[in-house]
């Protein structure tokens, strides 16, 4: 609870230290992790984010459509549309099929950057995958 408290306001690095402070005895796994991959993009860290979510990889742990979206949205927050979209990409390689969220985030990093046509494009394609 204290990893999700620090989350939810965005304190990505007393997240990390009550991730650290874990009991050995008590294992990491996806949801701790997506957490603080959230808390990293809630800061608008989205570098940080992408290396929580190869940790949670490395650890053996299945990064799940909650992680990836997280990291999708921590890099449209900040305007990196072509990393967003390349993080989508990624996801769909990983076995993780983007879902409403991960398009939601990317056409309102488009449009947010002014790239009205990119967004009205992917917007066709959620509604070609049925995502409504």
């Amino acid at each position: 609870k204290l990893i999700k408290a620090a989350a939810k306001r965005a304190h990505v690095d007393q997240a990390i230290a009550w991730l650290a402070a874990m009991p050995a005895e008590f294992e990491s796994n996806e949801v701790i992790m997506s957490t603080v991959i959230d808390a990293c993009a809630k800061a608008k860290r989205p570098d940080e984010a992408v290396q929580w979510l190869d940790v949670m990889a490395r650890t053996r742990l299945r990064p799940d459509a909650v992680a990836h979206n997280s990291v999708l949205h921590a890099f449209a927050l900040v305007g990196r549309v072509d990393d967003a979209v390349a993080w989508l990409g990624r996801m769909e390689a990983s076995g993780t099929p983007p879902d409403l969220l991960s398009y939601n985030s990317l056409i309102h990093a488009c449009a947010e950057c002014g790239r009205v046509e990119d967004a009205g494009q992917w917007l066709g394609t959620m509604e070609q995958r049925r995502l409504r």
